[in-house]
């Protein structure tokens, strides 16, 4: 019961924004979690940024001051490792590299990549298959709008 309850409290802050969580954070299994303090956050917002996120920008063209805005704004570096089954009922272990930017007390302007390995016949071979990078500034979340970025190999 005291489960189900949770799960009614914490739908009810994703679909809102509340809090760190976003409606595609709901289905991971999360086993490990690390945020990082601000002198070491640094070096990994450069990394991030010039290589996988720029890369997937540039090459769909997206076009947004958000993300300059964004980065340039310092933003709390977490990572979340994890578990999925999605709905084809397949599996993947994964990184999610997680940037927010405090909005008011309890809701963050959000960056996620999501880094996945899929699982076959049960083994994982430590190769990305899937990239996901999600754009979401809060003022825009609370109406379901963000920005999707996909890039994958999934079969």
């Amino acid at each position: 019961m005291f489960d189900f309850i949770l799960k009614i409290i914490e739908t009810w802050k994703c679909r809102r924004g509340i809090g760190w969580m976003r409606s595609w954070n709901r289905d991971l299994i999360i086993f490990q979690s690390h945020l990082y303090n601000r002198d070491i956050r640094r070096n990994y917002l450069e990394q991030v940024f010039d290589s996988p996120i720029l890369t997937m920008l540039n090459y769909t063209g997206y076009k947004g001051e958000f993300i300059t805005w964004f980065f340039e704004s310092s933003p709390i570096l977490a990572t979340f490792f994890h578990d999925r089954i999605d709905d084809k009922n397949r599996k993947f272990e994964g990184v999610t590299i997680s940037f927010g930017l405090p909005y008011n007390k309890n809701s963050f302007d959000r960056i996620d990549l999501i880094l996945e390995d899929i699982s076959r016949d049960g083994i994982f071979d430590g190769e990305v298959n899937q990239v996901r990078l999600y754009i979401s500034p809060i003022d825009r979340y609370a109406s379901n709008d963000y920005d999707l970025f996909i890039l994958g190999c999934i079969r």
